[in-house]
């Protein structure tokens, strides 16, 4: 990896660490452990970037002992990269998930009904919700937003956005069973 001190200039001299010479010195290592773990070179150096400059803009986040910055360093390379290889993880099953349903066979006309049914049914499920939760689900499924995401546009905690959409959910899916089991048509 060729190490250039890019994050060193923008890094205020602030905190016991000098930023820019623990870069040139520990990125190869750093770059070693998230490749090892995420098993892409660029997604290694996205790990990298994110560990350097979270010290760069925390330094009070690093215990202080300079003698620790390596095993520091590497245990926040640890968790980036493990976040990304979750990620990736989840993001290659979504898609699987999405060919699947695409790879099957050409619906007919009574499918075609049955979806218009279906996604009516849905509508109205979710106008049932609270705004605040039909909100949060709109965003997480038909914005495609994550948790965080969803938390950051509603201005809320992501605990509360998580929190919002699974009660959400939940009450959809008594009210889509009761539709059901009414016989409701439409």
């Amino acid at each position: 990896m060729n190490a250039e001190p890019v994050l060193a200039p923008s890094c205020p001299p602030a905190g016991p660490v000098d930023v820019g010479a623990a870069f040139l010195h520990h990125a190869p290592a750093v770059h070693r452990l998230a490749n090892r773990l995420v098993g892409d070179p660029t997604a290694a150096q996205d790990v990298v970037q994110e560990v350097f400059l979270r010290l760069c803009r925390d330094p009070a986040k690093f215990p202080g002992d300079l003698a620790a910055i390596r095993p520091f360093l590497l245990t926040q390379s640890h968790g980036r990269a493990m976040d990304q290889a979750r990620a990736e993880t989840a993001r290659a099953r979504r898609e699987r998930r999405h060919h699947e349903r695409c790879a099957a066979p050409a619906p007919g006309v009574d499918d075609g009904v049955c979806d218009a049914l279906m996604s009516a049914r849905l509508r109205r499920a979710l106008a049932s919700l609270p705004r605040s939760e039909s909100d949060a689900i709109s965003l997480a499924f038909f914005g495609g937003l994550s948790y965080r995401a969803v938390a950051l546009r509603l201005g809320i905690a992501e605990g509360t956005a998580k929190s919002r959409i699974r009660r959400g959910l939940d009450r959809m899916r008594a009210d889509l069973r009761d539709q059901f089991a009414n016989g409701d048509r439409e």
